[in-house]
């Protein structure tokens, strides 16, 4: 806050703030500041609160800023804005806008990646856990792999059925998880086009492997690797009750699942 006030002070920007006390609150003041007329709303934390406040955003004329001060900042990343706080701040005060589409997952918005499978699985302990940062993320993934079992589904797309028994399936609208893990390395967010990565599930030995490709970038080179462009796919796991992730945020889930691209429906400030 005294950051904000020290680098927009004889700005001519007037502004004010709105603090969460719950889930669901971010998406409730961004939703009440647009309808009272205001530019930008800009949230300031990880993926999951971008998640939030653009829930609220979605098919207004409002821009979101986002200040990224999370343990992935993802979404930030994929758009090129600083990680660093007062860079991100100073971008605010002469925003790059333009729009950008959003994903739905059984009419779940997310602006990075959704997904089911084991990040979801990983999501949900992480939670659970309560300690953020990435060497208990890190804990909890090596233990998840080795206690995993993946769930089979049959994935429809333009009537075409395939099943699969996958580690995971990622619905890309952005590149990367965060922290520089990218799924999905030709996703764009303003092509109207999800990217579905799909990855088989693997020997730890060959995890190993996996977790190196997508560090740097060359996941899709693996053979594991299945990636589809769509703008709606289905998808019916064989479990009644899974897990999903939108965000990062995990969900429970029950039955089958609708996805689909809401094109350039969010508006939002860019880095260059």
């Amino acid at each position: 806050v005294a950051l904000i006030d020290k680098m927009f002070s004889g700005s001519p920007h007037t502004y004010e703030f709105a603090f969460t006390t719950a889930p669901g609150d971010a998406t409730q003041i961004a939703r009440d500041a647009a309808g009272y007329g205001y530019d930008l709303i800009t949230a300031v934390g990880g993926d999951g609160t971008v998640n939030e406040v653009a829930a609220g955003l979605i098919d207004t004329d409002a821009t979101l800023g986002i200040v990224p001060m999370g343990s992935g900042n993802g979404v930030a990343r994929s758009l090129n804005i600083p990680i660093n706080v007062k860079k991100s701040i100073r971008l605010l005060l002469n925003p790059n806008a333009g729009r950008i589409d959003t994903g739905l997952i059984n009419n779940i918005p997310f602006v990075g990646v959704a997904g089911f499978g084991y990040d979801a699985s990983v999501g949900a302990k992480f939670q659970e856990f309560g300690v953020r940062g990435p060497i208990p993320y890190f804990l909890i993934g090596a233990k998840e792999y080795i206690d995993f079992k993946p769930t089979n589904v049959s994935l429809i797309h333009q009537g075409e059925t395939k099943q699969f028994s996958p580690l995971l399936i990622a619905f890309a609208n952005t590149r990367q998880y965060g922290n520089g893990a990218i799924i999905a390395p030709q996703a764009r967010p303003d092509d109207g086009y999800l990217d579905i990565c799909i990855l088989k599930h693997v020997s730890k030995v060959r995890a190993i492997v996996l977790f190196q490709k997508l560090f740097n970038g060359t996941i899709s080179d693996a053979d594991e690797f299945v990636h589809i462009r769509a703008k709606h796919i289905s998808l019916k796991p064989a479990c009644e009750e899974i897990y999903i992730h939108t965000d990062g945020e995990p969900k429970k889930i029950t039955g089958d699942l609708e996805v689909c691209i809401k094109e350039k429906s969010l508006q939002v400030c860019q880095g260059n």
